[in-house]
């Protein structure tokens, strides 16, 4: 008789609850990054210079979305970025800052953007290649 009372507690428990429906789980949208120039060839560089490069983060999804890290793969690559949130339909700015001291001949760059949605994070990777004189 107790485990019937048992059982019949937890099925009285289990009703009282909704289930998540996908409507439920994304009813406030989700941010979508959109990155239209996700390679930039620099060109020819000379010796030394610092060049910075410039990629636009667009907002086209449903919720604000925010830049949480970028990871660069060279001590020669620093990066400016803002962690604000994204609103719906504007920008953000993430800036690569290459410095060619020690660097000569074809080189490509990358960095890892980790962006959150409100929905997931992505990982989304931008780059550039130079052609150091």
């Amino acid at each position: 008789m107790r485990h019937i009372f048992c059982i019949a507690t937890a099925l009285a428990l289990l009703s009282c609850t909704q289930p998540q429906t996908q409507a439920s789980i994304g009813s406030n949208g989700c941010g979508k990054a959109e990155i239209k120039e996700q390679q930039v060839d620099l060109g020819q560089i000379e010796y030394g210079d610092v060049v910075g490069v410039k990629y636009k983060i667009e907002n086209i999804g449903t919720a604000p979305l925010s830049i949480a890290n970028v990871e660069t793969t060279c001590g020669c690559t620093t990066v400016n970025y803002t962690s604000e949130p994204i609103a719906i339909g504007s920008s953000a700015t993430v800036e690569l800052v290459f410095d060619t001291s020690g660097l000569h001949g074809y080189q490509y760059k990358t960095a890892t953007l980790l962006i959150n949605t409100s929905c997931t994070t992505e990982k989304r990777k931008i780059a550039f290649t130079a052609q150091i004189n």
